[in-house]
């Protein structure tokens, strides 16, 4: 009977070592791995399916960032690819979690300073109304409320009656609208659709290649003669009006708003349709000319102020450089971001250099400006 029961015994030993191998691969496989590095103010993060709390864990040792998870917010795992986030911008971070309600509370530095992980029916503003030294993370303000606004704002400028015709929205280099552009026509403009102005400026742009072909073929000729100089000055002055014709001057005008509680209303206005917008089909037209091998695509429009506003440009399926849509230069993404970052830091330092008396009157212009944003958005939802 002992001879069976060893026997069995070494039987079932063999199944054991047989199938560890196949054990320890689904061990291996169940376990969450994640390496988080913060350098210069920049976050890098690789994780597959790694519990969250984890993540935010790691983050408050390496960071500073105080982290409150609530009680009632269950655990969950995700798989992130963050490269270069700097760490005033750790809401991205929150986003690509997907957390359902969530904050950041930043100082009067504009510098991270804590996360709160809230249960479902919590309010920061509940959690942190007796700090009067705390900026929240703005909220995104609806379009229909910008809407409200652009509608409002337009004819201050221009005193006339006014159609909504359609809405761009620009972005800033994470992913968040940055503010939104909003074009309207006359009454009487004979384009009533997006389509119908899409045809219009494809038929402007054809005959002003027909006439700029016109002109490379005169100005390649070995001799012009006086009436043929005559036509190249009038071609090239109808190429301008075609060009100007792009705009739209007569029947169009923009006004671009903010996109959040505490950024300005209105950015900007004029007459026209979006620079960015028309000078698209050539933008892309010189990429494809000057990187033919390369099969570079325009895709989102980056804002950063009214004067600096620029393209995704897609390679290889990865966002790697900015095209100006003034200059057309191309500008790697990683250098703009660097170029931010140290900004951000010199305002940091600078205010860092006030005396107290004075950085305490230029934290409460900041508060109050935000404060004057705020109310005025308010306004705007309630008319919604």
């Amino acid at each position: 009977m002992k001879k069976i029961s060893f026997s069995l015994f070494l039987f079932f030993l063999c199944l054991l070592c047989v199938n560890l191998p196949v054990w320890a691969e689904e061990t291996k496989a169940e376990q969450n791995t994640f390496t988080l590095e913060v350098a210069n103010n920049l976050i890098n993060l690789q994780a597959d399916k790694t519990s969250f709390k984890e993540i935010l864990n790691a983050l408050e040792k390496k960071t500073g960032i105080k982290v409150k998870i609530f009680d009632g917010v269950d655990d969950r795992k995700v798989t992130l690819n963050i490269k270069t986030l700097p760490v005033y911008a750790v809401h991205t971070l929150l986003e690509k979690m997907e957390l359902q309600n969530f904050a950041v509370v930043y100082d009067n530095k504009i510098d991270s300073k804590a996360i709160y992980i809230l249960s479902v029916g919590q309010n920061i503003r509940d959690i942190v109304k007796d700090d009067t030294n705390v900026i929240l993370l703005p909220n995104q303000i609806d379009v229909h409320v910008a809407q409200l606004v652009a509608e409002e704002y337009l004819p201050k400028y221009y005193p006339e009656e006014w159609v909504y015709f359609h809405t761009l929205i620009f972005y800033d280099l994470y992913n968040q609208p940055a503010a939104y552009a909003f074009i309207f026509r006359k009454p009487d403009s004979e384009i009533t659709t997006w389509q119908e102005l899409g045809s219009s400026m494809k038929m402007a742009r054809s005959e002003r290649d027909k006439l700029t072909e016109q002109i490379r073929k005169l100005e390649k000729s070995v001799s012009i003669s006086p009436e043929q100089l005559n036509k190249l000055s009038k071609l090239k002055r109808i190429i301008r009006i075609h060009n100007k014709s792009l705009y739209k001057w007569n029947s169009f005008a923009t006004l671009i708003t903010g996109t959040t509680e505490i950024s300005s209303l209105e950015l900007s206005h004029y007459k026209g349709l979006p620079p960015v917008f028309v000078k698209k089909v050539d933008m892309q037209r010189n990429l494809n000319n000057e990187y033919e091998d390369k099969n570079l695509k325009l895709e989102k429009i980056i804002f950063f102020d009214p004067f600096d506003i620029r393209y995704e440009v897609l390679m290889n399926f990865e966002t790697t450089y900015l095209m100006d849509s003034g200059t057309n230069k191309l500008e790697k993404i990683s250098t703009i971001k660097g170029r931010i970052d140290q900004a951000k830091l010199r305002d940091i330092r600078r205010r860092n250099l006030m005396k107290p008396k004075e950085r305490e009157w230029y934290d409460q212009g900041i508060q109050n400006r935000y404060r004057k944003n705020i109310s005025k958005w308010e306004e705007f939802k309630e008319k919604l």
